[in-house]
């Protein structure tokens, strides 16, 4: 599904659903005011903004990759984009452009579904309906006819004769699919250089390069990769870098990756295991996997009344999953709870360091003065 003729077919069929999807005028302006505010390089240096096109037809708009569970048990790429301008339910904003099973990918199959896209976006960029293919074959009645009874013409046109225009605004995945998609030579699974954007590194005895240093004085900092020597690098292996307004710093992690499975998978049971770890007033039992026990219990019956029981963490917690132990801090793993049961997970987590709090009791978080072995409190 191609992104330029879905946006066509929305204004001429369906432009209240149009403005619902892609924005209106006001929360287009609104946007790229925000954008002119931030005056970051991207912005400044987009060809279709400097152009003179309107910011009230400029329909900023997101990609996004990964492989989902949909096909039994094999995975399958799914390939969708929305747009930005404001927040709306996943269901209700993303529209998929391509799923392909994963097993049955070939390389050069992936480049030319990104050429295709990268085509896509070009005629969004131009606000109009292309005139030959992504390699240069001319539409006419003869090949693809349909598609040759609409070259040259407006996707969208207001009464004013402005054209409404789509311009890339970012890039989400993971990190397995960022590297798919632009054939990244750094990357986390790297020995060594790990980042596409610096030089941060796993190893060496330069702490300032190390990956994990996040300070202001990080070497790393100094090793930023420019937009054009990036696009210069993979040009020839990734299509997508050519996109008009395409930049490095718009290649983003998606939010679910980085907290829901990162972040959230650490801090939930770090704190469960703060609460649970001594006997309280309320969870008394002097065995700790007793006190688990009871909090699945509380858990499970604080979902039902939330009615969040499609989104619940099925597998029981317990001291020996949860707890850490030893050098290793406490987990949830993705085989324990998917991001939306950990999503929902943390929402509990809120509810019962509250009543920790509220109680007093010298266990829990609310007994504080409890040092980690990183002498942190």
């Amino acid at each position: 599904m191609l992104p330029h003729e879905v946006i066509g077919s929305l204004w001429k069929h369906a432009p209240d659903v149009f403005e619902h999807l892609l924005g209106d005028a006001s929360t287009l302006k609104a946007f790229w005011q925000a954008a002119a505010t931030a005056d970051d390089e991207w912005y400044r240096g987009h060809p279709v903004l400097n152009g003179g096109a309107p910011p009230e037809v400029c329909i900023p708009i997101g990609l996004h990759g990964d492989d989902a569970g949909v096909h039994g048990g094999e995975q399958v790429l799914v390939i969708t984009w929305n747009a930005v301008a404001y927040i709306l339910p996943t269901l209700d904003s993303r529209i998929v452009f391509s799923m392909l099973k994963v097993s049955s990918i070939h390389p050069h199959t992936m480049k030319r579904v990104y050429e295709v896209l990268k085509w896509s976006f070009d005629a969004l960029a131009e606000g109009k309906f292309p005139v030959a293919d992504p390699w240069g074959t001319e539409f006419s009645s003869t090949y693809m006819p349909e598609r040759a009874r609409k070259a040259g013409q407006a996707l969208a046109k207001r009464a004013d004769g402005a054209l409404y225009r789509g311009l890339f605004a970012e890039f989400r995945g993971d990190w397995k699919y960022l590297k798919e998609a632009f054939c990244l030579a750094d990357s986390y699974q790297s020995a060594d250089f790990i980042c596409h954007k610096c030089n941060a590194r796993k190893l060496g005895t330069n702490h300032g390069m190390w990956y994990s240093n996040f300070c202001r004085n990080a070497g790393h900092r100094n090793t930023m990769v420019s937009n054009a020597e990036f696009i210069h690098r993979y040009r020839w292996v990734s299509p997508l870098v050519l996109i008009v307004g395409f930049h490095i710093t718009r290649i983003v992690f998606d939010k679910m990756h980085c907290m829901d499975l990162g972040v959230l998978q650490l801090l939930l049971p770090s704190l469960i295991h703060m609460l649970l770890r001594s006997p309280s007033r309320r969870y008394p039992e002097p065995d700790i996997d007793a006190r688990y026990g009871h909090a699945y219990k509380n858990y499970r019956f604080w979902c039902n009344g939330e009615r969040r029981p499609q989104t619940i963490v099925k597998k029981k917690c317990c001291s020996k999953v949860w707890g850490g132990g030893g050098e290793k801090y406490p987990k949830i793993g993705q085989l324990v709870a998917k991001a939306s049961a950990i999503r929902n997970l943390q929402y509990w987590v809120e509810y019962e360091v509250k009543l920790d709090l509220a109680a007093g009791a010298p266990a829990g978080l609310a007994g504080g003065g409890t040092r980690c072995r990183h002498d942190c409190r």
